[in-house]
């Protein structure tokens, strides 16, 4: 244990999750490191989420906030800018788990790296009864290709924007993140509430600008698959355009040179094309978004794609062989 121990902010952001709330709440009272606030918003969920938790409250320490409206999946962050004592932060997905010592390595390890802005884990991913079914590794080694994440790294926080996080999220959890609250306040705004789904990879991003990132490689943390995680399986427009919004952001907060605009978006391009949204579907979604952003976007597109007309080649080849392979899948 450290002689000084900071306090951290533990935000339990609960919706509908009536199943877990309880080893949820648990899990954060058990921890060993004992120097913690714990604020547990639910967002007017239509379970018994309410009930169970002021059954909770009878057993255990903790502030209780309920919305009386659903405000949407980053509301609660706004709210906790606003209540939170802590040096650092922890936000508790309330379906998701932590072993014991999860608190005690990462404050540990961000006490001893001042320069640090954010702490995370590889984490186990556990079904409904709370049985492994895998790991965040395996996230890694399939997506990013990568074994990177097998052991222990320190990185500059715009280093690590500018070669892995711009590509895509890297803290595929963010119950295995602890952050800086000071940082954390700079890198939220209420924009954030404008994304369902990649809200969290933004925010991420963001707080690469204020300081460096401490991996560990060990498994601290519980994140929990099933039919009611809060990542909502969402229509292909609106992802295509959340995804899109985010990673131009974060171009935009990177130290890539503006000219490898189309390299660093040719992959998203080639996404949609696979996807049944339209063009003009994906725009609409887009302008609802950000107005500002997305007539930045066309821009830009049109701008490099005159300097690089080899873009265009590339291109229709993908745009035909994606027809390609639509028309075979509508033939099974």
């Amino acid at each position: 244990m450290l002689i000084s121990e900071p306090l951290v902010t533990v935000l339990v952001p609960s919706y509908n999750h009536e199943s877990f709330i309880e080893e949820r709440i648990k899990s954060v009272i058990n921890q060993t490191y004992r120097s913690f606030e714990l604020i547990v918003i639910d967002d007017n969920s239509p379970d018994n989420s309410h009930e169970k938790i002021i059954s909770l409250k009878k057993f255990y320490k903790f502030r209780y906030i309920k919305n009386r409206n659903n405000k949407g999946t980053f509301s609660s962050w706004e709210e906790i800018c606003k209540l939170a004592s802590g040096k650092y932060l922890w936000i508790c997905e309330s379906d998701d788990l932590a072993y014991p010592n999860f608190l005690e390595e990462a404050v540990k390890t961000l006490e001893s790296k001042i320069s640090a802005s954010i702490f995370y884990c590889n984490s186990e991913l556990i079904n409904d009864q709370g049985q492994c079914i895998g790991t965040t590794l395996d996230y890694f080694h399939n997506i990013w290709k990568s074994r990177r994440w097998d052991k222990n790294f320190s990185a500059k926080g715009i280093d690590e924007l500018n070669e892995f996080q711009i590509k895509g999220q890297t803290v595929p959890n963010m119950s295995s993140a602890l952050m800086r609250f000071e940082d954390f306040k700079k890198a939220y705004s209420p924009f954030l509430r404008k994304f369902r789904n990649t809200g969290d990879w933004l925010l991420i991003g963001k707080l690469l600008k204020f300081g460096d990132v401490e991996f560990h490689s060990g498994f601290l943390n519980k994140f929990r698959k099933h039919a009611n995680t809060t990542t909502e399986i969402i229509e292909s427009a609106t992802s295509q355009a959340e995804f899109i919004h985010t990673k131009f952001i974060l171009f935009k907060l990177s130290t890539i040179r503006k000219r490898k605009f189309l390299e660093i978006f040719s992959n998203d391009v080639v996404r949609f094309l696979y996807e049944n949204a339209t063009p003009i579907m994906l725009l609409k979604k887009m302008i609802k978004i950000s107005f500002f952003n997305s007539f930045q976007i066309c821009i830009l597109t049109i701008f490099y794609l005159i300097q690089n007309p080899i873009y265009l080649k590339k291109f229709y080849k993908k745009y035909s062989e994606a027809k390609i392979y639509k028309s075979n899948i509508s033939k099974k």
